[in-house]
């Protein structure tokens, strides 16, 4: 009965310690994801707009 009880404590500590071990390997990959989103300036709006590439393509399409 003895060996039964440490052997799950022996398994709940192995559980216990890959989850910390897995966490501590995000934690910096996490702290330089949030730097760089706050560093980077807000997206241009999606959908339609006229840029000078599409007026010179109309352009040509007129002559």
């Amino acid at each position: 009965m003895n060996s039964t009880v440490n052997r799950r404590d022996f398994l709940k500590n192995i559980a216990a310690l890959s989850g910390v071990t897995a966490v501590s390997a995000a934690l910096p990959a996490l702290a330089e994801s949030d730097t760089a989103t706050a560093v980077v300036p807000a997206a241009e709006p999606t959908g339609y707009h006229e840029t000078p590439h599409i007026r010179a393509y109309y352009r040509t399409l007129q002559d």
